[in-house]
């Protein structure tokens, strides 16, 4: 019984995100929450940060050190930084005799070379045995949603670099669509704002300052102004200008309209049997994007549906693989491999 219990694997939750990378170990709960952001020394290769350490790094690192973001909207744009955060979590959980089996979420659009691709990632990180979970399943699960049931539940999941719409029923996906627009491109559009009617020039790190700080729901000081510190357009000189939360929904209307729109769309294709389940329920919004202000009131008016923000968006993902790799053998349904 001692040798079997040495031995068994470590059973690891990740959701691998666009902007952020959260880790659940099994019994321990979510120990790792940082940006998805790795810093290495070229000449070497060697990893010299990750997390918010290595966020910092962005822009403002020399020639020889290069600060990555490993997934772009959602999927692995860059193999060997995803390998090495993977690398960095086994590294933070290893002993001897220990092996780890890795579920990861995974967006419902990626093709089967994308998935192998976090798959052998993983594994050449160290894992011995790796399994994908459908993004918005793990959110439903985490969220406390009975998909299991005949009945259509429908789940926006609005992560930092995409936005997974859903309609999950009897377990599994009936429909589903990924777009590209999603927390990052609110910080895209502030920036452009900034440029365009501000005249002053700011990084995406400034932007999703002043999106958090004053156009989010965790924020009880939203609607008091910013200060953005940036370049003026003209001079080129440093200036800083006041932002406030009327500019920041101006500068994301046009996003937030696609994500309306194409939630319309995927309610327009259900059948008939699904939607009336889901007029009955509404929709469930989930995800850090789902933070922002104003998405939920502009869903509402746009599909004429009841929204309801899950009870924890930032971690529902998480904490969906959470309950997978505690409960195993009753969740493997839901998994998949290659």
């Amino acid at each position: 019984m001692f040798w079997k219990k040495l031995l068994a694997k470590t059973k690891i939750g990740i959701d691998l995100g666009t902007s952020n990378t959260l880790v659940y170990v099994s019994g321990k709960g979510i120990k790792i929450s940082e940006p998805s952001v790795v810093a290495l020394r070229k000449t070497t290769n060697e990893v010299i940060a990750f997390g918010k350490d290595a966020k910092k790094m962005i822009g403002r690192t020399p020639p020889s050190i290069v600060a990555i973001k490993p997934l772009v909207n959602g999927v692995v744009s860059d193999f060997e930084a995803t390998t090495w955060i993977f690398k960095i979590i086994t590294q933070r959980f290893s002993s001897p005799f220990k092996t780890f089996l890795f579920v990861i979420a995974i967006p419902p659009e990626i093709t089967e070379v994308q998935k192998k691709a976090v798959i052998d990632a993983a594994k050449n990180a160290g894992a011995a045995e790796v399994y994908l979970i459908v993004q918005n399943i793990a959110s439903a699960i985490g969220a406390n949603i009975d998909i299991e049931q005949a009945k259509g539940v429908l789940l926006v999941d609005v992560g930092g670099g995409t936005t997974d719409i859903g309609v999950i029923s009897l377990g599994g996906l009936v429909l589903c669509k990924t777009i590209k627009i999603a927390g990052e491109r609110f910080d895209e559009d502030i920036v452009n704002y900034a440029r365009d009617q501000l005249k002053l020039v700011i990084s995406t790190e400034m932007a999703e300052e002043a999106k958090i700080s004053i156009f989010s729901l965790t924020n009880e000081d939203s609607g008091k102004n910013f200060t953005l510190k940036g370049r003026d357009v003209f001079s080129g000189l440093p200036k800083e200008v006041n932002i406030t939360s009327s500019q920041i929904k101006e500068a994301v209307k046009d996003s937030i309209e696609i994500i309306v729109s194409n939630v319309k769309d995927i309610i327009e294709i259900s059948p008939p049997e699904i939607i009336s389940d889901i007029l009955a329920q509404g929709i469930y919004l989930s995800g850090g994007g789902a933070l922002i202000r104003n998405l939920c009131s502009e869903l509402e008016k746009g599909t004429g549906l009841k929204v309801t923000l899950v009870e924890n968006p930032l971690t529902s993902t998480i904490d969906g693989i959470g309950k997978v790799i505690e409960n195993f053998n009753y969740y493997k349904k839901y998994l998949e491999t290659l």
